[in-house]
């Protein structure tokens, strides 16, 4: 299941050879990518204040780099990135 996700999905900008005049990776950066977000940016619309806990991303982000995209138990998929 997870190269059927990678067949579809991409959580990699392009490379200079797949986009030499840098106009995808421009779109991509202005309107796809997440952030900035953590506890200093309390105030992002993803962050989720708790008087319990310390601020987080509702998104789950900031995500690691991944070698290989998985799907974890509860089915929420890690990309390749």
């Amino acid at each position: 299941m997870p190269e059927r996700i990678d067949e579809i999905i991409s959580a990699e900008l392009p490379s200079e050879i797949g986009d030499p005049t840098g106009d995808l990776r421009n779109i991509i950066g202005s309107s796809m990518v997440h952030g900035p977000c953590r506890p200093n940016y309390s105030h992002s619309s993803c962050m989720i204040n708790s008087s319990s806990t310390r601020p987080f991303c509702s998104k789950r982000f900031p995500k690691s780099f991944q070698d290989s995209t998985i799907v974890q138990e509860d089915g929420y998929p890690l990309y390749q990135r």
